[in-house]
């Protein structure tokens, strides 16, 4: 997991530290002994990963910009989550080492230390604190209904309220996510309601773009949208869409793209760059600087929403 995936690998980590850590009865040396030698085994895999320094990436792999935004307005984001803690309190007061409790508290001090630090992209170890504070609650929640169905009259109001509570969240939660049906709904089907005040716009279609490009071809543009959802049908862009931490040259492969769309830049400049990186096909709106559709290097083969026009290269 820490090699295909490292976010999801540091979450697992500290998943198996919390069950360690809340382990009862406490481990014993020679399971210390056992968990010591499998971590030596864990780690050295990444170590030696010859294809990529995996030390480099606790610095964020330059994925820290496009994760800022986990830290923008977490009373918004994470308001629900209190009924989790809640339940999380509970069962701290039960058992001081928890493990449930732990993975929140080791999860949110990873959150913690990217907003402190600077490394935004270390926000991605949110699952670990949610997931814990939402099976918490989830199993209070089972208790005390549980409970409730046992208990006298007098606890009755009282047992239910866990359930009420998170009955409650969960339809502000429904509500917060209702727009998505739109996603898979007609426009029509979507309630009234939904479609006035919640409804998402889909990103435009880029198929009929992807129908004329062959897989593995290589495409210049500067599309927000293209640049995000064109190589979901195979074809690969000069610029990726997101930072990669496995692409050297990715900023010399921003700066051309911005280069190659620049006003002042001269048509030899602007084919010089299509050569330099195997580009055979333009993906531009009419009206942006660029090779224009009456250029001989470049032949018209489609035109789509936004006004957008493919353009195929056919000579340098």
């Amino acid at each position: 997991m820490l090699l295909c995936h490292q976010f999801t690998g540091a979450v697992a980590v500290l998943g198996v530290l919390a069950v360690l850590l809340g382990a009862r009865p406490w481990p014993d040396g020679v399971v210390w002994r056992r968990v010591a030698a499998g971590a030596c085994v864990a780690v050295a895999g990444p170590l030696c990963w010859p294809y990529y320094s995996f030390l480099a990436l606790a610095g964020g792999g330059g994925l820290d910009s496009v994760h800022r935004q986990l830290y923008e307005g977490p009373a918004e984001k994470f308001c629900l989550t209190a009924l989790g803690v809640v339940a999380l309190a509970v069962r701290l007061r039960r058992d001081r080492r928890d493990p449930l409790v732990l993975l929140f508290a080791l999860g949110t001090a990873v959150f913690a230390a990217g907003w402190v630090s600077g490394h935004y992209a270390w926000g991605r170890v949110l699952p670990a604190p949610l997931l814990a504070a939402q099976l918490a609650l989830a199993l209070e929640v089972t208790e005390a209904a549980g409970a409730a169905g046992r208990g006298g009259q007098g606890e009755w109001w009282w047992r239910r309220l866990p359930v009420a509570a998170t009955a409650a969240a969960l339809l502000a939660g429904a509500w917060a996510q209702a727009g998505v049906l739109s996603y898979v709904l007609r426009a029509e089907a979507v309630p009234p309601v939904l479609r006035d005040v919640r409804a998402l716009t889909l990103w435009p279609r880029i198929g009929w773009a992807a129908a004329k490009v062959p897989r593995g071809a290589t495409v210049m543009t500067d599309d927000y949208y293209a640049l995000r959802t064109l190589p979901a049908y195979g074809p690969y862009t000069v610029a990726p869409a997101y930072p990669d931490v496995f692409l050297p040259d990715e900023k010399r492969r921003r700066a051309a793209t911005r280069r190659y769309f620049a006003p002042a830049t001269t048509r030899a400049e602007r084919l010089g760059i299509l050569k330099e990186y195997g580009v055979r096909w333009v993906l531009q709106k009419n009206g942006r600087p660029g090779l224009p559709v009456d250029d001989p290097a470049v032949r018209a083969a489609g035109r789509g929403p936004r006004g957008l026009t493919l353009l195929e290269v056919v000579g340098r």
